[in-house]
């Protein structure tokens, strides 16, 4: 299973600093440390670090990025916290059905879990860099939750699991080996949809629609780095085929 240290809390443009000091100390509660932001608002203020008490060592260590694709590139799995639903997206869990299913990946992988914007979460195309969604259960009349609190909710989620009597239900068998990393499978998701669109397959109105319905294939399978090199060769050889074919007969060579 991935372990909390291996396991970074992104945080995705924080609009109020005090939630990323809220969000501190509710890691360090439930014993994770790294701290990832993206794009925030004055993380390290005053108002940061009041909130964050007895959790400052959480918050200035926290890394900063441009974007989520920067911040989860080196990352193997990334699962995204949102309450949307939509047809054609991939696994959607609860807190406890991730961290189940974490228990399928070697210790030494790197996990990320992106919560998005307090007013209107994660993007579709921050949604499409995430191997699994998460959803949090609340009442229908009223399912928004401060991003301290669904920080808190998960990691808890996490702490519970690794309490538990390990006799109450039997570990599911973890993986042999590591995932490719985020970085990897964005470079094979940008090659596809530029040969696919190439060769014809994809719409260019609308080639996202078929490459979500990929992009949820693969997260399900978990490749790693050596079959994204397989399919990267695929996706080589078709696109050679294509170009010989379109120069006609008696043109090669």
């Amino acid at each position: 299973m991935i372990e909390p240290d291996a396991t970074s809390i992104i945080l995705v443009e924080p609009l109020h600093p005090g939630n990323i000091g809220s969000a501190a100390r509710a890691m360090k509660n439930m014993g994770f440390r790294r701290l990832r932001l993206v794009n925030p608002t004055d993380p390290f203020s005053a108002e940061a670090r009041r909130m964050a008490s007895g959790a400052l060592d959480v918050l200035e260590s926290a890394e900063v990025f441009q974007s989520l694709a920067e911040a989860v590139a080196d990352l193997h799995v990334t699962a995204g916290l949102t309450a949307r639903t939509g047809k054609g997206r991939i696994r959607r869990l609860d807190p406890q059905g991730l961290v189940r299913h974490l228990h399928t990946y070697p210790a030494e992988a790197r996990l990320g879990i992106v919560f998005g914007r307090e007013d209107r979460g994660l993007t579709n195309e921050e949604l499409d860099l995430c191997n699994l969604l998460v959803t949090i259960p609340t009442a229908p009349e009223h399912p928004s939750l401060n991003v301290a609190q669904a920080v808190l909710l998960v990691c808890y989620e996490y702490l519970k699991d690794r309490r538990a009597d390990a006799a109450a239900a039997a570990p599911m068998q973890p993986r042999k080996t590591v995932p490719a990393s985020s970085e990897e499978l964005e470079a094979l998701y940008r090659h596809g949809r530029e040969v696919l669109l190439r060769i014809g397959f994809l719409h260019e109105s609308n080639p996202d629609r078929i490459l979500r319905v990929l992009r949820r294939i693969f997260g399900r399978i978990g490749l790693e780095s050596r079959e994204v090199s397989i399919l990267r060769g695929i996706l080589r050889q078709m696109d050679w085929y294509a170009r010989i074919s379109r120069s006609g007969p008696g043109k090669s060579g």
